[in-house]
């Protein structure tokens, strides 16, 4: 069963690179991303990086978040200090890749 997700979503947003105390803040109104939406990769990283992103995409599912947390490669990814080979695609940014929760597009995934 897919559940519809909202439009609209509470996340932790990264708009820029620095201290991870002064650029986190928690925004109550950031679009539900959909696995439809065009990837547009603004920052300059690395040409195999970017193939990964792009490949990865296809085995993406989204996720209605229950539980997150900021792992150390978080701090170091999102200080910008290895932008190139591990950034971001875009700004503003969601962080948390350490989260669990409930399916409501599997998208292409046929496990999980």
């Amino acid at each position: 069963m897919i559940l519809q997700p909202p439009k609209l979503m509470k996340a932790a947003q990264v708009k820029h690179y620095g201290d991870i105390d002064e650029m986190v803040s928690v925004e109550d109104s950031v679009i539900v991303p959909s696995l439809e939406d065009e990837l547009i990769i603004k920052e300059k990283i690395s040409p195999a990086f970017k193939s990964i992103i792009k490949k990865d995409r296809e085995t993406h599912m989204i996720i209605k978040t229950l539980a997150v947390s900021l792992a150390p490669g978080d701090n170091r990814v999102l200080s910008g200090r290895t932008r190139y080979l591990q950034g971001p695609p875009s700004l503003p940014y969601v962080p948390g890749g350490d989260c669990c929760g409930v399916v409501v597009d599997p998208g292409n995934s046929t496990y999980f």
